[in-house]
């Protein structure tokens, strides 16, 4: 598959509640792109004062982002993406990708293929367990060109046919 494929990790559940998960998310999703040698450069969020659905750079937003967090106001997700300079389409050009989405019942995590390894997995997945109460989690490879992000959110995990490239490195089911 190469570097032209993206590893997804998912974890389906109810997150859990917790007043300061958003002060969290932010910190593990920082410890992350470390992990990986990524830069968080943009995010995502719907919240109650911000609901416009655009991507924003970190630099120019991440105050108030930050403000929004530390004032515990409702937020529905909160997704954190390192784009490299000059990207055309977040979704064709992230290099690292993490969204909680708490009505979507998941915890989600999306990079290349070529900083994956078994205990990188395992290492991620006990961590996104801290925001979800798992029932299904699955690491899986695809195709880059193929947005796996579609498949965890469209297929919800069980919609495979849409996805040729699609491979299923770990499912559990509980």
């Amino acid at each position: 598959m190469g570097s032209k494929s993206v590893v997804g990790i998912v974890m389906y559940g109810e997150a859990k509640e917790d007043k300061n998960v958003w002060k969290d998310w932010l910190a593990y999703a920082k410890s992350v792109s470390e992990m990986l040698d990524y830069k968080l450069t943009h995010f995502g969020v719907e919240s109650d004062s911000w609901k416009d659905g655009n991507v924003k750079t970190l630099s120019r937003s991440g105050k108030r982002l930050l403000e929004i967090i530390h004032n515990y106001e409702n937020i529905e997700h909160l997704s954190f993406y390192s784009l490299p300079k000059n990207y055309h389409t977040a979704s064709g050009s992230k290099e690292l990708y993490l969204e909680l989405y708490p009505r979507g019942k998941w915890v989600y995590c999306e990079f290349l293929l070529e900083k994956y390894n078994e205990s990188l997995g395992k290492e991620l997945i006990n961590g996104m367990g801290d925001f979800v109460a798992c029932h299904k989690r699955e690491i899986f490879t695809v195709g880059k060109d193929q947005c796996a992000y579609n498949y965890v959110f469209k297929g919800r995990g069980d919609d495979i046919s849409q996805y040729p490239t699609l491979e299923i490195l770990m499912q559990n089911v509980y």
